[in-house]
């Protein structure tokens, strides 16, 4: 080259161009490409043919093998980024699942149908719960901003097909989304499935213990989740698509004080296995449930109804077992109360058996008040506590009454 020669970089680069449309016609004459929305995986298939299948290493080494048998000379690498640019046009999964469904003719209750399939304890709230919590599944998968915040749970004796039922909740052509198994709140690959899956089956949800189900918790009110997936260099800010159920053997599973609203739970009996009617009648009808606006949600005094049931599957602890040996409720218009916090109480409770109770045992204390509705009032700004000590609860109420404070 003579001095001061300008290269022909613009030769070179319609060059480049060039080949690449050459790489491009090759590949969409044989293939069809695709992007999966949800998992973020490449698919492919034979041009018109089949179904198709996640591009592996070994399918795109296939592929660069082609390339070079028909004398396209393209490096490997080159290809790869190709494939996982926006060659491969995006789809999402859910959504075409829903826009094939066909509509709900308005009238018929599918969802109905679902729930008088399982016989458990409160049959009518239990169908007010699955209804709701079907349209919020249903929502969560085709809207960004709608994020299932409730639990489904079933207990019951093993093998009376807790798991089977819940596991019929997925269309065949989705199963690739559905987990059953034991998920760690802990563990990252429980907020891949929480992207990935539309419905995450804990079956050993009695297990968790309760910072475990705290981390549950949190994690069920999750609408994004940060995680890095395998086949990428960042991590990546996804949208929470999966909705929870979960099943236990033994009633008594909920050890949380602090509450447990996000759980819908319920003793089933029996499951009739062969849904009467079709998931299809039933998403069909959740989905359109969903576009009208009903409610797929729990607000207010809803809460507490669940609350309230939930009551005979919560394990009690320490603290809530002292309240309730030595407290009672007190009428204030009528009887002479108590008017405490919990600092105070627990000092009390203590001395009963000699004991100082710590700052974790107030705390409890306090939840133990809060759950089973105490009244509050407040006394020089401090929140106190309205009871009367139990005089048979334990051997001498004189031990339980605090020294007074002027």
């Amino acid at each position: 080259m003579e001095e001061n020669q300008i290269p022909n970089v613009v030769a070179s680069s319609e060059e480049e161009r060039g080949r690449l449309e050459k790489v491009e016609d090759f590949l969409r004459t044989r293939y069809d490409f695709r992007r999966n929305a949800i998992t973020g995986y490449v698919e492919y298939r034979k041009a018109g043919q089949g179904a198709f299948l996640i591009m592996s290493d070994e399918h795109q080494n296939s592929l660069w093998r082609e390339l070079s048998r028909a004398k396209i000379i393209f490096p490997v690498g080159a290809l790869i980024q190709l494939l996982n640019s926006d060659f491969a046009p995006s789809y999402d999964p859910f959504v075409e699942y829903f826009d094939r469904l066909p509509a709900w003719d308005g009238e018929t209750d599918h969802i109905q149908m679902l729930a008088d399939g399982v016989k458990t304890h409160n049959a009518e709230f239990w169908s007010l719960c699955l209804r709701r919590w079907l349209i919020a599944l249903a929502g969560s998968l085709v809207d960004t901003e709608t994020v299932n915040h409730q639990v489904l749970v079933f207990s019951g004796p093993q093998g009376i097909g807790k798991t089977t039922w819940v596991n019929n909740l997925v269309p065949a052509e989705l199963k690739q989304y559905y987990f059953s198994g034991t998920i760690n709140p802990d563990n990252k690959d429980t907020y891949s499935f929480m992207a990935d899956c539309m419905l995450i089956n804990m079956d050993e949800l009695e297990n968790l213990n309760r910072t475990q189900i705290g981390s549950l918790k949190a994690c069920i009110t999750q609408s994004q989740i940060k995680v890095r997936r395998p086949f990428r260099r960042n991590p990546e800010m996804l949208i929470r698509k999966a909705s929870f159920a979960g099943s236990v053997n033994h009633k008594k599973f909920l050890n949380d004080p602090t509450g447990s609203r996000r759980f819908l739970c319920f003793e089933v009996t029996q499951f009739q296995q062969e849904h009467v009617v079709t998931i299809e009648q039933v998403y069909s009808q959740a989905i359109a449930l969903f576009r009208a606006g009903e409610k797929h949600y729990f607000e207010g005094e809803e809460n507490q109804v669940i609350q309230a049931n939930n009551r005979q599957f919560e394990q009690t602890f320490l603290e809530e077992e002292w309240v309730m040996q030595y407290l009672k409720p007190c009428d204030t218009e009528k009887e002479k109360c108590e008017f405490m916090n919990a600092t105070e109480i627990a000092k009390a409770i203590g001395e009963s058996f000699n004991r100082r109770l710590g700052d974790s045992n107030i705390n409890n204390i306090g939840k133990a008040m809060n759950k089973l509705a105490y009244p509050t009032v407040k006394q020089r700004g401090i929140k106190k506590y309205v009871f009367q000590w139990n005089v048979s609860g334990t051997q001498s109420a004189d031990v339980l009454k605090p020294e007074t404070t002027p």
